[in-house]
Formats: C-alpha cells, structure tokens, sequence
C-alpha cells in the first residue's frame, strides 16, 4: 500500500464537496474517506471512488482499523 497522494485526494475531495454544496461536516467525512480510498491501493488513483460510494459504504458501517 502507498500514501502517495492521500493528502492531496483529501484536500480536493474537501473543497470539492465544499463548492458541491455539502455541509463542512460531510465535505470532512467524505476527505477523510478519500484520503482512506487512496492508501488502501498501491497507487494514487486505483483506490479512489465517487462520493456516492463512498457515502455507501460509510453509511454501512466503513470497518475502521485500529
């Protein structure tokens, strides 16, 4: 796995959402589960979904690692 441009992916998916209309809360939300989609890949792009799935699959209860 890579955390090749995971800060990158976050910070756009943020403003994104932002200019998109969601509220701060979920434009967070969905930074933080595109920055999560990008290292869970050996590239930078390979991991990265739309906001409706990853909206999905937060809504199922993303298993988070601790």
């Amino acid at each position: 796995m890579s955390g090749t441009g995971a800060g990158d992916t976050s910070i756009a998916a943020f403003l994104t959402a932002m200019t998109d209309g969601y509220t701060p809360e979920d434009a967070l939300h969905l930074a933080a589960g595109t920055g999560a989609s990008c290292v869970a890949a050996y590239d930078a792009l390979s991991g990265l979904k739309s906001f409706e799935e990853l909206k999905k699959k937060m809504d199922a209860g993303w298993e988070k690692v601790e």
